[in-house]
């Protein structure tokens, strides 16, 4: 379902509660631990651009791997929210985080609790992008700043229409997203939850020519579309390591990453990233 004026378009009917549970078990969240610390190391240098020490939250924190990543390479206090039951004991019993496993809305953060915020990959997966942004805005400080990637909706939904067309049934939610933002769509939700868009940037143009078929697609892309139980990876285990690196060499990765970005957000790109304050 599309609204017409602003492009937002939402997966309906919304599964339920008991339905979206299935998606963020143990296998949802096999990321590999080093490539995600890497990826800390790298933003722990962007947080000690900005002060030397200060409060972070990481918003949809998974197993706590970049967090871990954060602590490691600089003085901010870090803080986590995942919903997932196993990838939020595993930040705490393993990592021994400050993370929470409830949605944000059930925190219980006091007002100007933050200097940054991160949201990445989180709203297009909550049944209600308003409040989570209001919420956000609420618990972030003064001049404080909040990172926020979320797929161009216009891709994202390529796959679920694509899937229909193809096999002549519904699409389940892949991966739990239920919103699928256009450009417009942000560029009106973000003022109503009393934030502002500082920059923009777009990402990902061969997942994007992937996902809308105008590059090979991978062997199986498929099974996502028919639900986690029927998800080849769904079952992997949680907290995989993957192989180490030097410091240099997440450092040089993410630089480069960063360098391949485009200003603004594109209509073709897989992924938008929007830095906001209030």
């Amino acid at each position: 379902m599309e609204c017409s004026r602003c492009g937002l378009s939402i997966l309906w009917p919304l599964p339920a509660s008991s339905e979206l549970g299935t998606y963020y078990r143990g296998g949802y969240f096999d990321f590999e631990r080093h490539r995600e610390e890497g990826k800390g190391l790298y933003f722990a240098g962007r947080l000690k651009a900005i002060k030397p020490k200060g409060r972070f939250l990481d918003i949809g924190c998974a197993t706590g791997f970049f967090l871990n990543g954060i602590r490691r390479n600089c003085a901010w206090e870090v803080f986590g929210l995942e919903t997932g039951r196993d990838a939020a004991r595993h930040a705490r019993n393993v990592l021994n985080l400050d993370v929470k496993n409830v949605p944000l809305e059930r925190a219980g953060y006091p007002r100007d609790s933050f200097d940054y915020i991160h949201l990445n990959n989180v709203l297009e997966h909550v049944t209600d992008p308003l409040a989570v942004l209001t919420e956000t805005g609420r618990i972030l400080k003064p001049g404080g700043r909040i990172f926020m990637a979320v797929p161009n909706g216009r891709v994202d939904r390529h796959g679920y229409l694509d899937y229909h067309r193809r096999f002549g049934k519904p699409a389940s939610s892949k991966d739990g997203h239920l919103f699928f933002f256009s450009a417009s769509a942000l560029q009106a939700l973000v003022p109503r939850a009393g934030l502002r868009i500082e920059n923009s940037f777009s990402c990902g143009l061969k997942r994007s020519l992937r996902v809308l078929g105008w590059w090979p697609r991978r062997r199986g892309w498929e099974r996502p579309y028919e639900g986690r139980d029927n998800d080849a990876g769904g079952n992997k285990v949680i907290g995989g390591t993957g192989r180490s690196h030097r410091a240099a060499y997440y450092l040089f990765k993410h630089t480069w990453e960063r360098l391949l970005r485009f200003p603004g957000m594109t209509r073709w790109a897989y992924d938008y990233i929007v830095h906001l304050t209030k």
